[in-house]
């Protein structure tokens, strides 16, 4: 009923597979889909012309930081391109993590958490994502570096403590 509070952002982009192609969503592609849904043929929308592949994902990230249905594991692979970027001719990395949780509004440990969940298996992830781990764990976790048996077994042991409702401490 009211349209549109914000529009979309979007940067030029080309793509020779499909020369129809003129722009990249930047931000909004929730917007954008739900115009979509309403048949809607137009959408208002920003061409931002400055921004370059990690300012794009910068403005992207940041977006979706707000939406309250991003679980941790979703957090740290969008966070994962920033840990990973480094400065253009250099193999120094572009953000420290001091750097990207003023960037992002958030503390130091809330990315470090992130950075340890990623190094753990992609499944234990999925258990973090499940709101099976919370943060001491993953930082516990991603500190047994030894032996995998033994990892599987701390988190198996979480879960069964935990639909028992009692507390887990793997210290």
């Amino acid at each position: 009923d009211r349209g549109l509070d914000q529009p979309i952002v979007l940067r030029p982009y080309s793509d020779p597979a499909n020369p129809k192609l003129k722009y990249k969503i930047v931000a909004g592609h929730r917007r954008h889909v739900a115009f979509q849904y309403n048949k809607a043929t137009t959408i208002p929308a920003f061409i931002r012309t400055d921004l370059n592949d990690l300012a794009a994902h910068l403005l992207n990230f940041r977006e979706n930081l707000h939406r309250v249905n991003l679980n941790i594991k979703q957090e740290a692979h969008a966070l994962k391109y920033f840990l990973n970027f480094k400065k253009p001719g250099s193999e120094r990395y572009l953000f420290t993590e001091t750097e990207l949780a003023d960037i992002f509004k958030q503390s130091r440990g809330w990315v470090q958490n992130r950075k340890n969940l990623l190094k753990l298996p992609d499944d234990i992830q999925d258990e973090a994502a499940a709101g099976i781990l919370n943060s001491d764990q993953i930082n516990t976790l991603s500190r047994m570096t030894g032996n995998r048996e033994e990892l599987y077994a701390a988190v198996k042991k979480i879960k069964e403590r935990r639909l028992k409702g009692e507390k887990v401490s793997l210290k």
